[in-house]
This record gives structure tokens, sequence and C-alpha cells, in this order.
């Protein structure tokens, strides 16, 4: 048997009806790192690319292990064993945005070349262990940088209880749920993709960000998690992590810096319930994480996030209907002596859904709406033109149409509407844009 077809044997095993419907699916990939190592057509492990399919999911969860590559090995069994080739890809994405109102002294459309350009090394490093490692420049208002962008090494096994085959594992990454392998989580989210142009509001009052974020939102690459997980009978998945600071850019340990030193450890928590029925699937789970952050000696700020998921896809025909579903509470509890909010307390909320209809792979129609609403504070939420209320309560459609007219191509147009902005809806036109862009991996 085959080094190939004895790594497929290993992932059907622990993937049962879940990996044979995947390899029959109509669905895309975005990274070729896989397919290279694979040598499978990267509409197995993912729909219209980053969403993943079964297969994509079992394959994930088994540390991106499965290999068609020759190997070098040792003398010595498992003293050596490595792919003879890099399984490297890059990624390219470039755009441009239309802004409802321009701010002064700014082109008519703002060109973004490239949004982000990426080298991934993605796969297996050794028996058991494999990677996900992104290195990333990206184009940002506040200027741009190279940076290391998500990455994710893990450690993946089987193991039998009550005759059925198991899958477990260790995590290590840069970004809370960046482990995770449904798109209703903050870090593979809708929309895929969007453009890095702040609203006008921010540039005609001089702030900085866009819609709220909550802290389980903003971690990524800035934070480092050791964790562990497992999914039994291919249907009842739990993981937990526990993150500590990794600020980038600095060699020593993170100091006061705007709240950003993370006191003691961030344990971050996922369980998930999937299953298959007769020609849908579904998977229904809950997340969270709690976090203290240092803001400046005998200052602790703690905020908690519980959220709730699910992710529901119907194949019709050669097409797929996709739904997605989160809803996130955020409780932030701040120091007696905090510079960062009015209030001793906040909360923060988020629900958003999205629905996509694939189309025979090449064409995709997507929708989202994102609503946040939280406590009213003056220090968190200052006064801009359209914000006078000092609150984060805010809303928008995400309207978008893709074109694949490859798996590893994609071209697409993005229209983001809001109805709400920081607790007000006037003139909140001005912020709106659209953005086309196009999204390469090879």
């Amino acid at each position: 048997m085959s080094k190939l077809s004895m790594s497929r044997s290993l992932i059907l095993a622990g993937g049962g009806a879940f990996a044979l419907l995947a390899l029959s699916s109509p669905e895309a990939l975005a990274v070729p790192s896989y397919a290279r190592q694979t040598g499978l057509a990267c509409e197995v492990c993912h729909t219209i690319f980053p969403e993943l399919t079964p297969f994509g999911r079992l394959f994930k969860l088994n540390g991106y292990t499965l290999t068609g590559l020759r190997q070098i090995e040792a003398a010595g069994g498992n003293a050596l064993k490595i792919n003879a080739g890099a399984p490297l890809s890059v990624m390219l994405q470039v755009g441009m945005s239309n802004e409802g109102k321009r701010a002064p002294g700014k082109q008519n459309n703002n060109v973004e070349f490239p949004r982000q350009l990426s080298l991934f090394y993605a796969g297996e490093i050794s028996p058991h262990m494999g990677t996900f490692m992104q290195l990333t420049y990206e184009q940002k208002a506040a200027g741009s940088s190279f940076q290391w962008d998500n990455t994710d090494v893990r450690y993946a096994n089987h193991f039998t209880m009550g005759g059925q085959d198991e899958i477990y594992g260790v995590t290590l990454n840069n970004n809370p749920s960046v482990e995770d392998v449904w798109n209703d989580t903050p870090a593979w989210g809708f929309p895929w993709i969007h453009s890095a142009e702040h609203p006008y509001d921010h540039y005609a009052n001089g702030a900085s960000g866009g819609p709220p974020d909550s802290m389980l939102d903003s971690l990524g690459a800035n934070v480092v998690g050791l964790g562990a997980y497992t999914l039994l009978n291919n249907q009842w998945y739990a993981g937990l992590s526990f993150y500590r600071s990794a600020v980038q850019g600095t060699l020593v340990e993170p100091t006061y810096a705007s709240g950003a030193t993370i006191n003691g450890l961030a344990p971050y928590w996922r369980l998930a319930w999937q299953h298959q029925f007769d020609n849908a699937y579904w998977e229904i789970g809950t997340f969270g994480m709690q976090s203290k952050f240092l803001e400046s000696p005998g200052v602790e700020n703690k905020y908690t996030d519980v959220g709730v998921d699910t992710q529901y896809e119907l194949p019709l025909g050669a097409n797929l209907l996709g739904l997605h579903a989160q809803y996130l509470h955020e409780s932030q509890d701040y120091g007696t002596g905090t510079a960062l909010a009015t209030n001793s307390s906040d909360h923060l909320n988020d629900a958003r859904i999205d629905a996509e209809m694939h189309f025979q792979r090449m064409y995709e129609v997507a929708l989202g709406y994102d609503n946040w609403s939280g406590s009213t504070d003056a220090l968190l939420y200052p006064v801009w033109t359209n914000s006078a209320a000092n609150s984060p309560d805010t809303a928008y459609w995400t309207a978008e149409v893709d074109y694949l007219p490859w798996e590893n191509t994609k071209l697409g147009l993005q229209y983001r509407g809001y109805t709400k902005y920081y607790g007000s809806t006037t003139s909140v036109s001005n912020d709106n844009y659209t953005y086309l862009y196009g999204w390469f991996a090879w």
C-alpha cells in the first residue's frame, strides 16, 4: 500500500461517513501547499475557499498530515521522516474600494496593491505533526508591515474507545479560534475578505478603527496558546487552550501598553456537536474566553467572552447552500483607576448571520448581517460626527458575488451598507463602500 493510501485510510477510519461524503462533495481550496502535499484536488478540502468541507475539517483535525509526497526517512524508523519537498505556497489579494463619501484629500477610489501578500508553510513536518504557518505583508491605514500571521502547529493521533476510532490532538497557535474547523467563529467567519479602508467618519475625525471588536476578535498574532482537543464518535468536539501575551516586534516580556498584557493565563474553550443527515450537515456549538489584562500597576481589567454558533449545509444537486450564525456576549470589568473606560463595567454583544449559495464550484452569492450593541461609555466610544451617543451600537449588511474561473482564483464584488454607526442612524451612508477584489493562491 502506498504512503498516500495508508494516510488516506487513517483519515477515513477517523472520519467515516463525513470523509466519504466529502470525497464526492462539489466544493474548492485556499492554501495550495496542502494540494501539493496530498496530490488531491482543491475541491476535496474546501468549498469556495476558505470554507472547509467535512473532509477538510478531518484533514485539519488529523494535524495536516495526509501526504502523497516522497519522504526522506532515517534507518532508525521514526528518527527522521520528512517530506522530500517543502509544501510552500503564496497568496495575493488585491482590491479597490469606493466609499460612500470621500474624506478630504483622498483620491476617488482607494487601490490596494497588494491588499495582502502571504507566504505559507503548510503541511506535515513529522509523523502525526503538521502546521499552518502564514507570514504576511499587509496594507493598513496606519501603515504597511510584515507580520507573523495566523499560525497553527498541531500534533494529532487516534485512540479506540468502545470499539470506535477517535481523534485527539494538541495545538500551538497564535489566535484564539484559529484552531477551529468551522466557519462561524471569529478567526474564519464571513466576510472572508474586506476592504482595508476605514470608514469616512474615522478619517474625518482623526480616529482609528472600524466597527467594534470584542477582545476575542482582537487578540490575533499578539498571543500564543497551547491546548488540547478531541473529536469523539465523529460528532462531539471539545477543546481547551491557554493563552499568554506574545506581542510581535519585541524580545522582552510585554509591559503595560494600553491594557495589552495578559495577567496569568487566558483560557479559551470550544465545544461543538456535528451530524451528517441524509442530505444535510449541521453543527452547533459554544466557545468563549476569559482574559485579565494589566493596564498599569495595580489596575487589572477582566474580559469574559461567551458565544454560541451554528453552521448548516444543504447540497442542492451540483450546488450548495451554506448558513452560519454566531452570537457573542462580552462582559468588561475594569479595575479601579482605569483610563480606558468611564464605567466600572460594560458589555458588548455581537450577532452575526450569513448565507452563501455556491453554484457548481464557480460562482457564489453571499449575504451577511452584523449587529453590535452594548453599554454607553464616553471613553470607549468617543464622540465622532455620527456617534454622539458614545455607543458601540453598529449594524451593517454585507452582500457579495464571487466568480472562480479556477479553483485557486477568486474574483469578488462586495458591498457593505450601514444602517447604524456607533449609536447614530444619521448620514451612515457616508461609511458604505463597494469593494472589488482579486484573491489568488498558488
